[in-house]
């Protein structure tokens, strides 16, 4: 993405969550119906990958202990934590990282599903982050 830097980028992203921005948050994609902080913990109620059933759980941006996937040293900022259940068992997470090009912004966008899940729920799933993320570099660098 042109215009800004990983870090602006992240700042922007970390802002917009934390002070629970809804409007920015839930418009940014149409599966989105909740995004808020509560607890410490950012609440998501979303359809994932497509599915005609909507998820509901928290991400915990401060843990990241179940976390598999591994930190790629060229993607030095990072926004990553544990998704947790109602129950608070971890059922995955999201690892995003980015790096400064010449051009702009390289975005690394990773979701780490609890099951092995069906190929069509992950290319769903693709196209919902690359739907939030341009929506969210676009109002990062917008002016």
């Amino acid at each position: 993405m042109p215009g800004g830097t990983a870090q602006e980028f992240a700042d922007l992203f970390t802002e917009i969550t934390f002070s629970s921005n809804q409007d920015a948050m839930e418009r940014s994609c149409p599966d989105h119906f909740v995004l808020r902080m509560a607890g410490g913990r950012q609440q998501v109620l979303e359809t994932n990958g497509g599915s005609p059933f909507a998820a509901l759980f928290d991400i915990d941006y401060d843990d990241v202990s179940s976390l598999v996937t591994p930190i790629d040293p060229q993607f030095p900022v990072r926004l990553d934590g544990v998704a947790i259940s109602s129950t608070g068992r971890p059922i995955g997470g999201v690892r995003h990282q980015f790096r400064d090009t010449a051009d702009g912004v390289h975005a690394r966008l990773l979701v780490e599903f609890p099951l092995p899940m069906l190929q069509t729920v992950i290319s769903g799933h693709q196209w919902h982050l690359a739907c939030e993320f341009s929506n969210w570099f676009e109002a990062a660098f917008a002016d």
